[in-house]
């Protein structure tokens, strides 16, 4: 007589995907394209039923009268800037005039508000705190992804190395995407970092060396400021914030999958400006079995 067997253990059910993708993108940001970004994720995520489109989120509050949480959003970002890119948790005052920079940073800012943005870095978890007061109360809940982009130069501190790092996407909620930060992030590769550090020990000028740095590893480069590219990673950087907001690994450990994290740029290329989605995400995200 056989033995009686154990019932087979139920499958975990799997977690739904959000209701909603809302993407605050500021009509200035010209480095990104809308109606292409909205037509890749509706291509990788179709199970999602709907995706959205508005303006920047400081600018849309304000332009609903919502002046108070504007002002409190705008001096949360400007005491969030970092003082020193080797010093943890040190943060520079407000000065007069920061308030009214925030608000036009996203904007039609002029070009000379722009040039000193690359100076100025943001601790991207406080921006996705103070971004957060300016969503709607009824349309913050984990199954409604909210993600943010800015041109703030967006970073994170590292305990490997004890400073801060260049982030293109800091998952909060909001989500926080930096446009300026693809131009520092993702790092070189480990070969072409120790390339240019043998170049400068034999003292070449700094200049030439990452000149010499660039042709050598040409299929490093990518333009930071290509709209195609952008528009892309940040499609991915929502890819990434569904699976956050799931409950699932925002990270993919298929370097190939548009939710790896990629550290270097032959990964960044790879992976979050690839042409795929994993087996297994690909099934979630367009609800196949």
């Amino acid at each position: 007589m056989a033995a009686d067997t154990p019932p087979a253990a139920p499958e975990p059910s799997r977690p739904a995907v959000p209701r909603s993708i809302t993407l605050h993108v500021s009509p200035h940001i010209r480095e990104v394209d809308p109606e292409g970004l909205v037509a890749d994720l509706r291509s990788a995520a179709r199970a999602v039923p709907e995706i959205l489109i508005r303006g920047d989120l400081l600018a849309d509050a304000q332009a609903a009268g919502r002046r108070p949480d504007t002002r409190k959003a705008a001096v949360a970002l400007a005491t969030g800037r970092v003082r020193s890119a080797y010093v943890a948790h040190e943060y520079l005052p407000a000065a007069p005039g920061e308030e009214a920079f925030e608000m036009q940073v996203d904007g039609d800012a002029a070009p000379a508000a722009l040039a000193s943005l690359a100076g100025r870095m943001y601790d991207g978890e406080r921006a996705a705190r103070a971004a957060l007061p300016l969503i709607a109360p009824a349309e913050r809940a984990t199954d409604r992804v909210h993600v943010w982009a800015t041109r703030r130069l967006l970073v994170t501190y590292s305990t490997d190395d004890y400073r801060y790092h260049a982030r293109y996407a800091v998952h909060g909620y909001p989500t926080v995407f930096s446009v300026l930060a693809l131009r520092y992030a993702p790092a070189p590769s480990r070969e072409a970092e120790l390339h240019g550090m043998a170049l400068l020990s034999r003292g070449v000028p700094r200049e030439a060396a990452e000149e010499a740095v660039a042709q050598a590893f040409a299929g490093e480069a990518f333009d930071p400021s290509d709209t195609a590219l952008v528009t892309r990673a940040l499609a991915s950087a929502t890819l990434q914030a569904c699976a956050r907001a799931a409950g699932l690994a925002p990270f993919c450990e298929d370097a190939r999958c548009r939710l790896y994290n990629p550290h270097r740029r032959p990964e960044f290329i790879r992976s979050i400006l690839g042409a795929s989605v994993c087996a297994r995400h690909r099934g979630w995200f367009c609800g196949d079995p």
